[in-house]
């Protein structure tokens, strides 16, 4: 398995993109920066024979890595860490209790208490100020429920802690006991402490119960009244890249049933993960300290399946630290068209701009910025004189840059092949046409510039 060397750009609080630092992690479905402790044996798929960790330590049984060998192997180098990240969320000690379906899409909100079984709770992050990100602050989750859904639409969501636990004295809790994370778009989770999820449920084929970002299965037919788990049918696999979280504190994934887990995850503590054999994990996992598989008091008891998915990897890159790049898809029948991610610009023209500016953090940067004004100034031309100041300032960034480097910019602005792409139907070039319209007649004055007019801080991105 070819190892990945990818820039991750540190998340903090005063901008987007603080700092790029390059580190080479993800390079297998497990990693760790201390050990990898296989308490229980599982099947580690598509990592070849060696996994990236100073020390493997395994107790009565062994992991299987590729498919003739039963023991995992350890590599000399650790891999490099993500460093530090600072969560922006809502520090508050009110609570907000929820016993009904929800929706929740305030720009902050406080520690969060489930109280009824059975409920479905969406999130829905919002653009900010600036209308460049989507955001949701969270305070601390906490769900002692039975069978509760989080939906998270596209965005960031900054969350103090989440403890997911249901009642282990209680027998009626445990009994087909699930909890899901549906990602509705490009997703990710940063949580500042802890992220513990814990179900005592029984083990249950149809219905795992822990699902992140991983559909369920549907059973085919019953067999002498009940459905043995071959006769289940997949529905399609979520893509893993879809679902980045990122925690600060312990992060413990646990059931007496199975889980089913479709994400790249990167823990700055310890990591366990532990489930019944059918038990799947598809994706990659990263921690700085421990990484557990199964937990010491049911060493005999198989954990599953992890396998690596290294198409999520490939898709990671660096504009919004982390962000995963959505599919060159245009809805051309509508001024807006396709954003799946929900950042501000078209999916299509973000593809292109990915795949153009590939060699430049700041080109890229400038250009993300450039399109983020175009799908405002478009969708509202008769605003132009409120909404100019945009693509004033992606102007006034672009001649930052310019001063800074000393060298033109590949896309010079506004060339011909990138109008073509913004402006790629009728109705968007009238609408550009338009809102010159409306400009046309003032005059505007010229004030100076700084790195203060980018919307990411590209002092700090590589050129």
């Amino acid at each position: 398995m070819k190892r990945k060397l990818i820039t991750i750009g540190l998340l903090l609080s005063s901008s987007l993109v603080a700092s790029t630092i390059p580190v080479e992690i993800f390079p297998s479905v497990i990693s760790s920066e201390k050990a990898i402790i296989f308490n229980n044996s599982a099947n580690i798929k598509d990592s070849g024979l060696s996994l990236q960790t100073p020390v493997i330590e395994t107790d009565k049984t062994r992991a299987k890595c590729g498919f003739f060998r039963r023991e995992c192997k350890a590599t000399s180098l650790a891999p490099s860490s993500l460093k530090q990240f600072t969560v922006r969320s809502n520090i508050t000690d009110e609570i907000l209790d929820i016993s009904e379906d929800t929706v929740l899409n305030s720009s902050k909100l406080p520690n969060i208490n489930i109280d009824k079984d059975n409920l479905t709770i969406t999130f829905d992050a919002q653009l900010d100020e600036k209308g460049v990100e989507r955001i949701l602050h969270i305070g601390k989750i906490t769900d002692y429920a039975k069978n509760s859904t989080y939906i998270f639409k596209a965005g960031d969501y900054h969350i103090e802690s989440i403890e997911i636990d249901n009642d282990t004295g209680n027998r009626k809790k445990r009994l087909h006991d699930s909890v899901k994370f549906i990602a509705k778009g490009n997703v990710r989770i940063f949580v500042k402490d802890k992220l513990i999820i814990n179900k005592s449920s029984i083990s249950n084929t149809t219905k795992p119960a822990i699902s992140i970002n991983c559909p369920t299965k549907q059973y085919v037919k019953k067999l002498f009244g009940f459905v043995p788990h071959w006769l289940y049918t997949p529905e399609a696999e979520a893509d893993p890249s879809q679902m980045l979280i990122i925690a600060g504190g312990k992060m413990k994934i646990t059931t007496k049933g199975e889980f089913a887990v479709n994400s790249i995850i990167y823990g700055y503590n310890t990591i366990e993960f532990n489930g019944m054999p059918l038990s799947r994990f598809n994706g990659a996992v990263h921690a700085s300290k421990e990484l557990y598989i199964g937990s010491d008091d049911r060493r005999r008891v198989p954990t599953g399946t992890f396998s690596y998915y290294e198409d999520a990897i490939d898709k990671l890159y660096t504009i919004d630290t982390l962000q995963v790049l959505p599919p060159n898809e245009d809805d051309t029948s509508t001024i807006l068209g396709t954003d799946s991610n929900r950042n501000g610009v078209r999916d299509d023209v973000e593809y292109y701009i990915v795949e153009r500016y590939k060699d430049s953090q700041m080109e890229r940067a400038i250009a993300m910025q450039t399109a983020k004004a175009v799908q405002i100034i478009i969708t509202k031309p008769e605003m132009a004189l409120e909404t100019t100041e945009l693509m004033s300032k992606s102007l006034y960034c672009f001649h930052y840059y310019k001063d800074k480097t000393n060298k033109e910019m590949t896309y010079r602005m506004f060339d011909a092949i990138y109008k073509d792409k913004l402006f790629n139907t009728k109705e968007r070039l009238l609408a550009y046409f338009k809102y010159n319209e409306v400009l046309s007649g003032h005059t505007f004055g010229i004030r100076d510039y700084s790195v203060e007019d980018c919307y990411i801080n590209i002092d700090e991105l590589e050129n």
